[in-house]
Order: C-alpha cells, then sequence, then structure tokens
C-alpha cells in the first residue's frame, strides 16, 4: 500500500512565521521562503525527541536584536517518525507587545489611581464638609453662646443632611429651655422682690416699735395704739410669707414638672368645696393687691360636681388664675368666682 504522510496541524500562513521539515538524520529537506537564508540555530537540538514522538521548543537568540522561538513536532509515515516539521518564529514582535501592553498596564494603573484618588478626596471633602460645617456652628455657639445660630444645609434627605436637622432640632429645644429658664429666673427676681422689701420694712419697724415699747414713759393710749399696729404689720409679715412660700412651691412644682418626678395624684375632688375655698382666697388677694373694698369679689353659681384629680394642683391652679384675675382688673371692677355643670363637664 502506498506511504501515508500525517501531517501535524500547524499554521503555515501565521504572520512572521517561518516552517521548515527536517530529517532525522539532521538535513533540512523544505523550508518557507520566509525563512530565506536564515540559519536556525541548533535546530538539531530537538531531533532526539522528535524521534521518541515527542514534541519540542526551545528559544534560541538569532543576533543581539532577535530571539526565536523553535516549535519542532514529529512527522509520522505510516505509523513511523521520519523527521520533524519546525515552526520558526520572532519572539520579538510579542515581547514588544507584551512591553507595551506591560507600560499600557502600569500607565493606565497609575492614572487609574491617580484619578480614582482625586476623585475620592472630591466626594470625601464634599461629603465631610456638613459635618464641617455643624462642627463650626457647634464652635460658635460654644464661644459666643449664641443659641440662635442655625445650620443651613441645601441637602436635607442624606444621612449628613438628616444630622443637620437633628442638630438644629436640639438647638431650638435647648434655646426654648434656656429662653424659659430666663424668664422664670426674671419673673421669681421680680416677684420675690417686692415681698422681700415688705417683710424686711416690717421687720425694721416691728424693732423700732420693740425700742420704743420699753420706754416706761409710754402712755396707755400709745400702747394701744403700737398694739395695733404691730397687729397689723404681723398680719402683712404673715401674707407676704405665705405669698413666699406659694412663689417657692412653684418653683419646686416647676422642677419636679421639668425632671419627670412629678406625681400626679388622681382621687376624688369636691369641686364645690374647692371653689369656695378659692372665693375666700380670691378676697385675701384682692384685699392684698387692691386695698380693702377697692375691687370687688362676687360668688357665682354653686353646682355640686365631683371631678377625679389631684387637689392641690387645681387648687394651685385655680389661684393663680385668681390672682391674675385681681392683678388686671382695674379698681372698682368685679371678678366673679363660680362653678357650673355642662354636658358632663365641670366650668370654674
Amino acid at each position: 500500500s502506498p506511504a501515508r504522510v500525517q501531517i501535524p496541524e500547524l499554521d503555515f500562513f501565521a504572520s512572521a512565521s517561518g516552517v521548515q521539515r527536517v530529517g532525522l538524520d539532521g538535513m533540512i529537506l523544505k523550508r518557507s521562503t520566509i525563512l530565506g537564508s536564515t540559519v536556525v540555530p541548533e535546530y538539531r537540538s530537538a531531533l532526539e525527541a522528535v524521534s521518541n514522538g515527542e514534541e519540542h521548543h526551545y528559544y534560541t537568540p538569532l543576533d543581539d536584536n532577535t530571539e526565536l522561538l523553535v516549535y519542532s513536532v514529529p512527522l509520522i509515515t505510516s505509523d513511523r517518525v521520519v523527521g520533524a516539521v519546525q515552526v520558526i518564529k520572532s519572539v520579538g514582535t510579542v515581547e514588544n507587545t507584551l512591553g507595551q501592553v506591560s507600560r499600557y498596564l502600569i500607565l493606565g494603573t497609575a492614572f487609574s489611581l491617580v484619578l480614582a484618588a482625586i476623585i475620592g478626596a472630591f466626594l470625601a471633602r464634599r461629603a465631610l464638609t456638613p459635618i464641617d460645617v455643624i462642627t463650626n456652628t457647634a464652635s460658635a455657639i460654644t464661644g459666643t453662646k449664641d443659641l440662635g445660630q442655625r445650620i443651613t444645609m441645601r441637602e436635607t434627605r442624606s444621612e449628613v443632611g438628616r444630622l443637620a436637622a437633628t442638630f438644629n432640632a436640639m438647638l431650638d429645644r435647648i434655646q426654648q429651655l434656656f429662653d424659659t429658664q430666663q424668664r422664670l429666673i426674671a419673673d421669681v427676681s421680680h416677684e420675690l422682690r417686692t415681698p422681700l422689701t415688705t417683710v424686711q420694712g416690717n421687720v425694721e419697724l416691728l424693732q423700732r416699735m420693740a425700742t420704743a415699747s420699753s420706754s416706761a414713759a409710754q402712755s396707755a393710749d400709745r400702747q394701744n395704739v403700737s398694739t395695733e399696729m404691730l397687729c397689723e404689720v404681723l398680719d402683712e409679715v404673715e401674707d407676704e410669707t405665705s405669698r413666699m412660700s406659694k412663689m417657692i412651691e412653684d418653683l419646686l412644682l416647676i422642677a419636679q414638672a421639668d425632671s419627670g418626678v412629678l406625681e400626679i395624684q388622681h382621687e376624688p375632688v369636691e369641686m364645690d368645696t374647692l371653689v369656695l375655698d378659692l372665693y375666700r382666697q380670691a378676697r385675701l388677694i384682692a384685699d392684698r393687691q387692691k386695698g380693702t373694698g377697692a375691687l370687688e369679689i362676687q360668688l357665682g353659681s354653686e353646682d355640686q360636681a365631683l371631678v377625679c384629680g389631684d387637689r392641690e394642683r387645681l387648687r394651685q391652679l385655680l389661684i393663680n388664675l385668681v390672682d391674675n384675675a385681681v392683678k388686671y382688673t382695674p379698681a372698682g371692677g368685679i371678678v366673679t368666682v363660680g362653678l357650673r355643670n355642662v354636658d358632663e363637664w365641670v366650668q370654674v
């Protein structure tokens, strides 16, 4: 039968590649024209491996600027190795390409890192600017003690925007508490100044009266006048002392309410009895503030009513209202205190 030659699968048309067929004795039987007169160095070194039916490749320098890759495969005829087919390719182009790719990768990576750093710094600065604004505002408030300053944010939907809104709400609450405290201090200072002055003046008067009463030369009539004056002074001192005690109780009540420890009692309270007590207190308050007979205090309707609540707190509330009514009603006016049941509600 005719001999069959088994040609290995090789791409003979690859760019810048040459092919040559070599016998087992080392003779070059045929070569492609692309090789020209180029002698492939050490091409015989692959014949030992090829003769054993193995593939073989090696790199060899052609000159100072060129390096060749020699890839050898066995050429088999009728199941017998008769030679080798060698593909020769210059790897300079590949190395140049790989070098260019490496340079491009290095430059691209470096450029990407620099660009990422710039963009990251910009985004970080943009994200941290509102926090810097919050810090500066807090520092300004601490330095100037001006609670009216607020943080102005364009974006309120982000986390930092919500933080700024929460910070502004906290400042509003703090400013409200601070203003309330200032008003309380001012009111208490104003209200306590008058009774303290009155008590101090009455005490000085008592001291003078005590000194005068020690004199054995006083007449009986003068003693009677001094006794009447003493009773009036003591009554006024008692009223002013009661007024200051009420203010102190109010302050204690406010402090307990702010701290959350205020306990409200829930027990039956007879409102008609409380209103009668309120009427008597109103007359005393009117006599003290306006003078006896300067203001008329009337008792209005007196329905019976029973509610569930704190008697002392209700009494305190109603006395404050009566005190305001007496204070802002001109002389000759009328203040009426009454109680009515209307549709299961109690109106005072």
